[in-house]
C-alpha cells in the first residue's frame, strides 16, 4: 500500500534524492556568509 501513495498523489520523481557535491555545498555556505556579513556590519539587520 505504501508504494502506491507516491504514484497516486505525487509528481514523478518529486521525492527522489538529489546528489549535490560537497564542494558545491561548501561554496554556497561561504557565499551566504559573505553576503550576510555586510548587512550585519552596517547595523541594518538588527
Amino acid at each position: 500500500m505504501r508504494w502506491l501513495i507516491p504514484y497516486l498523489y505525487c509528481q514523478p520523481h518529486q521525492w527522489q534524492e538529489v546528489k549535490v557535491p560537497e564542494i558545491q555545498t561548501l561554496w554556497a555556505m561561504l557565499l551566504s556568509v559573505v553576503r550576510f556579513y555586510p548587512l550585519t556590519a552596517r547595523g541594518k539587520l538588527f
